[in-house]
């Protein structure tokens, strides 16, 4: 009789066990919902899916899985924007509670998550749009937004830019300020105005809608302003946006470009930048004792992406000549791990024709086009 109590002890363990993980299997929206939150202090694109829950969306709806996938590449960039705006106000996303909104219960559940947050004394919430839940999970949808009092956006009333002369103009800048991060905003598409803290690039960038806006937490006369990477956001895309105001200058969109407006009057005046006072010789700020040394910088390609690299210091007639190019390596001559082998950080070459920009040793150097 022991014998037949202790198997049926085991059974009943076993069964308990059993109905336990299938309880577990599909994740609680509130536990979804913390944990999306500690992710935003790095990186949460792993909560936007792997392949197993793209193929199980995939299965259950008939849409197509290359195209599931893309877009979740997509979504997570817009999400990530969103995200970005809590963080342009300094706040912290601590959790406090959710709460599931229901849009649809087959073939998949579909759902709006929305995330009471707490910073400090400031509340606010944080709704994850059209949220999808898998046989293990809930991953990301395509959206998300951030409401409450501190973000102060308004709707503005759609008008036509002012008809009047349009003109080229040689306008100087006030070079002090020049590749600094400054309050501003923007206008997106659908004419909300985002109050941000943006770089304020080299002018013939600000006006090229090839090169994104770079957004940060703090401007460069704030208190807890910081010139390491930790203050940099994201970027934007200007295709997203028909205006933006940084530097003392508003941009906006026209004709088939970018232009500074110069005043709002009936009659406007855009002006349309061919000349700026902002450039510095390379011979001026050479730093001899850097030159053949590998040190941190950055830099803007083609495609207006900022991209984080080390790079081999070059002296200034070097550096002007546009047949020679970059070498990248791993670790900067002044961190840890830095040898003197080459062979053990060097990682490849970069054409000078694909960069735009870039920032290096305390100065930031441009390609000026000519009149």
């Amino acid at each position: 009789m022991k014998k037949i109590y202790l198997l049926l002890s085991l059974l009943i363990i076993t069964s308990f066990s059993i109905s336990a993980q299938k309880q577990k299997k599909t994740y609680d929206y509130k536990v979804f919902a913390e944990k999306f939150t500690k992710f935003t202090r790095g990186d949460f694109i792993s909560l936007m899916g792997y392949d197993k829950e793209m193929n199980y969306i995939s299965e259950k709806t008939g849409k197509n899985l290359e195209e599931l996938t893309k877009n979740r590449k997509k979504h997570y960039q817009t999400i990530k924007e969103e995200v970005g705006k809590t963080k342009a106000e300094g706040l912290l996303m601590i959790y406090k509670n959710a709460e599931l909104i229901v849009k649809q219960e087959e073939p998949i559940k579909v759902a709006d998550i929305k995330i009471f947050v707490n910073s400090g004394e400031q509340d606010y919430t944080f709704t994850l749009k059209n949220c999808a839940q898998t046989n293990t999970t809930w991953v990301l949808g395509d959206a998300a937004v951030a409401e409450g009092e501190m973000f102060k956006t308004e709707q503005l009333v759609d008008e036509p830019l002012p008809q009047g002369k349009f003109y080229t103009a040689s306008l100087k800048f006030d070079e002090n300020l020049i590749a600094k991060p400054m309050k501003g905003y923007y206008i997106t598409n659908d004419n909300y105005k985002i109050n941000a803290v943006i770089l304020n690039d080299n002018p013939n960038n600000l006006e090229s809608n090839d090169v994104n806006l770079f957004i940060y937490k703090t401007a460069y006369n704030e208190a807890g302003y910081t010139k390491s990477q930790a203050n940099f956001i994201n970027q934007i895309s200007k295709n997203k946006i028909k205006a933006f105001y940084t530097g003392n200058n508003l941009y906006v969109k026209a004709i088939d470009g970018w232009f500074i407006l110069l005043n709002e009057a009936p009659i406007g005046k855009i002006a349309s930048i061919v000349k700026t006072s902002v450039y510095t010789t390379p011979g001026k700020v050479e730093k001899t004792d850097l030159i053949g040394k590998p040190v941190r910088a950055w830099y803007i390609d083609n495609s207006g992406n900022k991209i984080n690299a080390v790079i081999k210091y070059q002296g200034a007639e070097q550096l002007q000549d546009m047949n020679s190019t970059f070498l990248l390596y791993t670790t900067a001559y002044n961190e840890k791990g830095f040898t003197e082998d080459e062979t053990n950080s060097f990682i490849g070459i970069l054409e000078k024709r694909k960069v735009k920009e870039f920032h290096w040793a305390g100065n930031t150097y441009y390609w000026s086009n000519p009149l």
